[in-house]
Protein backbone atom coordinates (compact mmCIF):
# COMPACT_ATOMS: atom_id res chain seq x y z
CA UNK A 1 0.00 0.00 0.00
CA UNK A 2 1.26 3.48 -0.88
CA UNK A 3 1.77 5.82 2.08
CA UNK A 4 2.63 9.48 1.78
CA UNK A 5 4.08 11.88 4.29
CA UNK A 6 4.73 15.61 4.34
CA UNK A 7 7.94 17.08 5.68
CA UNK A 8 7.32 20.73 6.54
CA UNK A 9 9.97 23.03 5.15
CA UNK A 10 8.66 26.49 6.00
CA UNK A 11 5.45 27.81 7.50
CA UNK A 12 5.39 31.59 7.67
CA UNK A 13 2.90 34.38 7.66
CA UNK A 14 2.90 36.50 4.53
CA UNK A 15 1.42 39.90 5.30
CA UNK A 16 1.31 41.09 1.71
CA UNK A 17 1.64 44.82 1.18
CA UNK A 18 -1.46 44.72 -0.99
CA UNK A 19 -3.38 42.99 1.77
CA UNK A 20 -2.51 45.74 4.20
CA UNK A 21 -3.49 48.48 1.80
CA UNK A 22 -6.63 46.94 0.31
CA UNK A 23 -9.09 45.58 2.84
CA UNK A 24 -10.75 43.26 0.27
CA UNK A 25 -7.53 41.30 -0.32
CA UNK A 26 -7.41 38.35 2.14
CA UNK A 27 -4.31 37.58 4.17
CA UNK A 28 -2.56 34.32 3.36
CA UNK A 29 -0.16 31.88 4.98
CA UNK A 30 2.75 30.60 2.91
CA UNK A 31 2.97 26.82 3.45
CA UNK A 32 5.85 24.83 1.98
CA UNK A 33 6.66 21.16 2.41
CA UNK A 34 8.08 18.03 0.85
CA UNK A 35 5.86 15.15 -0.22
CA UNK A 36 7.51 11.77 0.40
CA UNK A 37 6.67 8.15 -0.30
CA UNK A 38 6.70 5.76 2.68
CA UNK A 39 10.09 4.55 1.41
CA UNK A 40 11.50 8.02 2.00
CA UNK A 41 11.91 9.07 -1.64
CA UNK A 42 10.15 12.13 -3.07
CA UNK A 43 6.94 11.57 -5.03
CA UNK A 44 7.07 11.91 -8.82
CA UNK A 45 6.90 15.37 -10.32
CA UNK A 46 3.45 16.56 -11.36
CA UNK A 47 0.34 18.04 -9.74
CA UNK A 48 -1.56 16.80 -6.72
CA UNK A 49 -4.87 17.70 -5.13
CA UNK A 50 -4.35 18.78 -1.53
CA UNK A 51 -6.89 19.62 1.14
CA UNK A 52 -5.86 21.73 4.11
CA UNK A 53 -7.78 22.18 7.35
CA UNK A 54 -7.43 23.93 10.69
CA UNK A 55 -8.89 22.40 13.87
CA UNK A 56 -9.33 23.50 17.45
CA UNK A 57 -7.89 20.25 18.82
CA UNK A 58 -4.94 17.95 18.19
CA UNK A 59 -7.29 15.04 17.42
CA UNK A 60 -10.94 15.05 16.49
CA UNK A 61 -12.25 18.49 17.54
CA UNK A 62 -14.00 20.98 15.27
CA UNK A 63 -12.83 21.83 11.77
CA UNK A 64 -12.95 25.63 11.73
CA UNK A 65 -11.42 26.25 8.30
CA UNK A 66 -10.64 24.18 5.20
CA UNK A 67 -9.80 24.63 1.55
CA UNK A 68 -8.88 22.37 -1.37
CA UNK A 69 -6.27 23.20 -3.99
CA UNK A 70 -6.88 20.92 -6.95
CA UNK A 71 -3.56 21.40 -8.75
CA UNK A 72 -0.57 21.85 -6.47
CA UNK A 73 2.68 21.73 -8.41
CA UNK A 74 5.15 19.18 -7.01
CA UNK A 75 8.79 19.04 -8.14
CA UNK A 76 11.34 16.86 -6.46
CA UNK A 77 8.71 16.30 -3.80
CA UNK A 78 8.66 20.03 -2.94
CA UNK A 79 5.48 22.07 -3.07
CA UNK A 80 4.35 25.53 -1.99
CA UNK A 81 0.85 26.91 -1.52
CA UNK A 82 -0.75 30.07 -0.16
CA UNK A 83 -3.30 29.00 2.41
CA UNK A 84 -6.32 31.26 2.41
CA UNK A 85 -6.07 32.01 -1.32
CA UNK A 86 -9.00 29.66 -2.10
CA UNK A 87 -11.08 30.01 1.07
CA UNK A 88 -10.43 33.17 3.10
CA UNK A 89 -9.64 32.76 6.79
CA UNK A 90 -12.41 33.76 9.23
CA UNK A 91 -11.59 37.10 10.85
CA UNK A 92 -11.56 35.49 14.32
CA UNK A 93 -9.53 32.41 13.37
CA UNK A 94 -6.26 33.58 14.92
CA UNK A 95 -7.75 35.09 18.06
CA UNK A 96 -5.34 33.38 20.47
CA UNK A 97 -6.78 29.88 20.86
CA UNK A 98 -4.65 26.77 20.19
CA UNK A 99 -4.97 25.51 16.61
CA UNK A 100 -3.81 22.42 14.68
CA UNK A 101 -3.23 22.01 10.96
CA UNK A 102 -4.08 18.96 8.84
CA UNK A 103 -3.23 17.94 5.26
CA UNK A 104 -4.92 15.42 2.94
CA UNK A 105 -3.46 14.28 -0.40
CA UNK A 106 -6.00 13.44 -3.07
CA UNK A 107 -8.78 11.23 -1.68
CA UNK A 108 -6.56 9.66 0.97
CA UNK A 109 -7.18 10.09 4.68
CA UNK A 110 -5.69 13.08 6.44
CA UNK A 111 -2.03 12.70 7.34
CA UNK A 112 -1.29 12.15 10.99
CA UNK A 113 -0.40 13.68 13.34
CA UNK A 114 -1.74 17.19 12.87
CA UNK A 115 0.75 20.03 13.18
CA UNK A 116 0.28 22.62 15.90
CA UNK A 117 0.23 26.12 14.47
CA UNK A 118 3.04 28.20 15.91
CA UNK A 119 2.43 31.61 17.43
CA UNK A 120 3.76 33.36 14.30
CA UNK A 121 0.42 32.77 12.61
CA UNK A 122 -1.29 34.86 15.23
CA UNK A 123 0.46 37.91 13.81
CA UNK A 124 -2.64 38.25 11.63
CA UNK A 125 -4.52 39.79 14.54
CA UNK A 126 -2.18 42.78 14.33
CA UNK A 127 -4.45 44.10 11.58
CA UNK A 128 -6.75 45.45 14.30
CA UNK A 129 -6.35 46.66 17.86
CA UNK A 130 -8.80 45.55 20.53
CA UNK A 131 -10.67 48.41 22.17
CA UNK A 132 -8.86 49.47 25.34
CA UNK A 133 -5.68 47.57 24.42
CA UNK A 134 -3.54 50.71 24.23
CA UNK A 135 -3.31 52.37 27.63
CA UNK A 136 -1.06 55.16 28.90
CA UNK A 137 1.40 52.57 30.21
CA UNK A 138 1.89 51.31 26.62
CA UNK A 139 2.86 54.76 25.32
CA UNK A 140 6.33 56.17 25.69
CA UNK A 141 6.89 59.75 26.76
CA UNK A 142 6.41 61.99 23.74
CA UNK A 143 4.90 59.18 21.64
CA UNK A 144 1.68 61.10 20.95
CA UNK A 145 2.50 64.42 19.35
CA UNK A 146 0.25 67.10 17.91
CA UNK A 147 0.73 65.85 14.34
CA UNK A 148 -0.76 62.47 15.39
CA UNK A 149 -4.01 64.11 16.56
CA UNK A 150 -6.81 65.03 14.20
CA UNK A 151 -8.16 68.55 14.35
CA UNK A 152 -10.57 68.97 17.28
CA UNK A 153 -9.78 65.42 18.47
CA UNK A 154 -9.19 66.54 22.05
CA UNK A 155 -12.07 68.46 23.59
CA UNK A 156 -13.03 69.26 27.16
CA UNK A 157 -15.19 66.11 27.17
CA UNK A 158 -12.00 64.01 26.74
CA UNK A 159 -10.17 65.57 29.67
CA UNK A 160 -10.73 64.52 33.27
CA UNK A 161 -10.96 67.23 35.90
CA UNK A 162 -7.45 68.22 36.91
CA UNK A 163 -5.86 66.17 34.10
CA UNK A 164 -3.99 69.14 32.64
CA UNK A 165 -1.89 71.03 35.14
CA UNK A 166 0.86 73.57 34.69
CA UNK A 167 3.46 70.77 34.53
CA UNK A 168 1.75 69.39 31.41
CA UNK A 169 1.79 72.71 29.54
CA UNK A 170 4.98 73.60 27.69
CA UNK A 171 6.35 77.12 27.82
CA UNK A 172 4.65 79.16 25.14
CA UNK A 173 2.04 76.46 24.44
CA UNK A 174 -0.87 78.62 25.58
CA UNK A 175 -1.10 81.71 23.44
CA UNK A 176 -3.51 84.62 23.65
CA UNK A 177 -5.74 83.29 20.87
CA UNK A 178 -6.31 80.10 22.91
CA UNK A 179 -7.24 81.80 26.16
CA UNK A 180 -10.19 84.03 25.28
CA UNK A 181 -13.51 82.65 26.40
CA UNK A 182 -17.11 83.69 26.78
CA UNK A 183 -18.80 83.11 30.12
CA UNK A 184 -22.20 84.07 28.73
CA UNK A 185 -24.61 86.88 29.35
CA UNK A 186 -25.31 88.84 32.52
CA UNK A 187 -28.81 89.68 33.71
CA UNK A 188 -28.56 93.07 32.09
CA UNK A 189 -27.76 91.55 28.71
CA UNK A 190 -24.07 92.32 28.87
CA UNK A 191 -21.52 89.72 27.82
CA UNK A 192 -18.44 88.62 29.75
CA UNK A 193 -15.10 87.54 28.25
CA UNK A 194 -12.09 86.27 30.18
CA UNK A 195 -8.59 84.93 29.67
CA UNK A 196 -5.00 84.49 30.83
CA UNK A 197 -1.94 86.16 29.33
CA UNK A 198 1.61 87.36 30.01
CA UNK A 199 3.12 90.75 29.32
CA UNK A 200 5.69 90.48 26.58
CA UNK A 201 5.71 93.51 24.29
CA UNK A 202 7.38 96.87 24.78
CA UNK A 203 10.61 97.72 26.55
CA UNK A 204 12.03 97.89 30.06
CA UNK A 205 9.53 99.39 32.49
CA UNK A 206 6.74 99.45 29.91
CA UNK A 207 5.80 95.86 29.04
CA UNK A 208 2.31 95.27 27.70
CA UNK A 209 -0.07 92.86 26.01
CA UNK A 210 -2.91 93.77 23.64
CA UNK A 211 -5.86 91.39 24.07
CA UNK A 212 -8.56 90.75 21.49
CA UNK A 213 -11.51 90.18 23.85
CA UNK A 214 -13.97 88.79 21.34
CA UNK A 215 -16.48 91.44 22.39
CA UNK A 216 -17.85 93.86 19.86
CA UNK A 217 -17.78 96.71 22.40
CA UNK A 218 -15.77 96.67 25.65
CA UNK A 219 -17.31 98.70 28.47
CA UNK A 220 -15.32 97.60 31.52
CA UNK A 221 -12.26 95.47 32.28
CA UNK A 222 -10.64 94.01 35.39
CA UNK A 223 -7.15 92.53 35.68
CA UNK A 224 -5.35 90.65 38.47
CA UNK A 225 -1.82 89.32 38.80
CA UNK A 226 -0.30 86.66 41.04
CA UNK A 227 2.85 88.75 41.56
CA UNK A 228 2.23 91.57 44.02
CA UNK A 229 5.63 93.08 43.30
CA UNK A 230 4.65 93.69 39.68
CA UNK A 231 1.05 94.90 39.54
CA UNK A 232 -0.69 95.23 36.19
CA UNK A 233 -3.03 97.91 34.94
CA UNK A 234 -5.57 97.64 32.15
CA UNK A 235 -6.40 100.30 29.58
CA UNK A 236 -9.23 100.26 27.10
CA UNK A 237 -10.95 102.48 24.60
CA UNK A 238 -14.69 102.46 25.32
CA UNK A 239 -16.55 100.84 22.47
CA UNK A 240 -13.40 99.09 21.23
CA UNK A 241 -12.77 95.35 20.97
CA UNK A 242 -9.32 95.14 22.62
CA UNK A 243 -7.82 95.70 26.05
CA UNK A 244 -4.20 96.68 26.77
CA UNK A 245 -2.61 95.40 29.98
CA UNK A 246 0.65 97.02 31.13
CA UNK A 247 3.25 96.07 33.77
CA UNK A 248 6.73 97.19 34.80
CA UNK A 249 8.28 93.81 33.92
CA UNK A 250 8.19 91.25 31.13
CA UNK A 251 6.41 87.88 31.39
CA UNK A 252 4.13 88.88 34.24
CA UNK A 253 1.16 86.45 34.24
CA UNK A 254 -2.25 87.98 34.70
CA UNK A 255 -5.94 87.15 34.44
CA UNK A 256 -8.43 89.51 32.84
CA UNK A 257 -12.17 89.84 32.55
CA UNK A 258 -13.99 92.22 30.22
CA UNK A 259 -17.66 93.20 30.15
CA UNK A 260 -19.44 94.60 27.13
CA UNK A 261 -21.51 93.75 24.11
Amino acid sequence: MRTLSVVVVVVTIVLCISALCVASVPLTISYQGKLMESSGIPVADGTSQMTFAIYDAESEGAKIWTETNTAVQVKGGLFSVLLGSVTPFPSTLFDGGELWFGVSIGSAAELSPRQKIASAAFAQVSRTVVDGAITVTKLGNGAVTSDKLAAQAVTTDNLANGAVGTNQIANGAVVQSKTTGMLGCLNNGKRVAYGWNMTGNGSSGNWYMVIATGLSSVENVQVTTCNRDWPCEANMSPGGTTVTVRANAQNIPFYWMAIGQ
